[in-house]
């Protein structure tokens, strides 16, 4: 099975280990890519509703609700994905490394993908990260370890969605949206690029 992944500077895709033999699956080869935020604007948050221009610049991004009307929402986006048109998705998660902190660790959210082709990074515009949303969504309620990787449930069915689109090609973008539950007083805090881009979000897709 190929693997391939793409480092911190987002250079290019780089397969790391694999197999001759190809599969006969519509000509697609079994395969994997583990692909990191790469670039200030690969990760950003902003208020959960319109009008909301979203932070890019930031140390970390959160998933917040609480008792006020102050939820926020945050979206990470993955450049260079290289998944073939169609491919049967066999597992899909994202993994966020906590901030460094002994708290911020309730997460409470709902995983939507952006329904788009090829998502862009997210600008410092308004409304930029109110995109619209895949049908397929996956709940994601944890406590989070503190200052430590932490994996989201599965979702392929969101990247299913994503990969089949019509005009999706490998090495597209692909943008993964943390919307809170609006419950009260939940709140998760991921490192950001722009702080530490070593622990930049990452997604991880195997398809085949």
């Amino acid at each position: 099975m190929p693997i391939f992944r793409v480092g911190i500077n987002g250079a290019g895709v780089v397969p790391i280990s694999g197999m001759s033999n190809p599969a006969a699956m519509g000509g697609i080869v079994p395969g994997a890519i583990e692909v990191q935020v790469s670039a200030s604007g690969g990760d950003g948050e902003c208020g959960d509703g319109s009008p909301a221009t979203p932070t890019i610049t930031g140390a970390y991004v959160e998933c917040r609700s609480n008792t006020s009307i102050f939820h926020r929402r945050l979206g990470w986006v993955w450049q260079n994905c290289a998944i073939p048109k169609g491919a049967p998705i066999s597992s899909a998660i994202v993994r966020a490394h906590h901030i460094n902190s002994v708290a911020y660790r309730d997460q409470y959210g709902t995983l939507y993908g952006h329904a788009s082709d090829n998502s862009p990074l997210i600008q410092a515009v308004l409304d930029d990260l109110i995109r619209p949303q895949t049908t397929a969504n996956v709940s994601w309620i944890a406590t989070l370890a503190g200052n430590a990787w932490n994996d989201s449930p599965d979702i392929s069915t969101i990247i299913q969605e994503i990969v089949d689109r019509p005009g999706w090609a490998s090495g597209n973008g692909i943008c993964i949206m943390n919307i809170p539950s609006h419950v009260v007083n939940y709140q998760a805090r991921y490192d950001a690029w722009d702080g530490l881009p070593a622990n930049a979000a990452k997604l991880i897709v195997s398809w085949g």
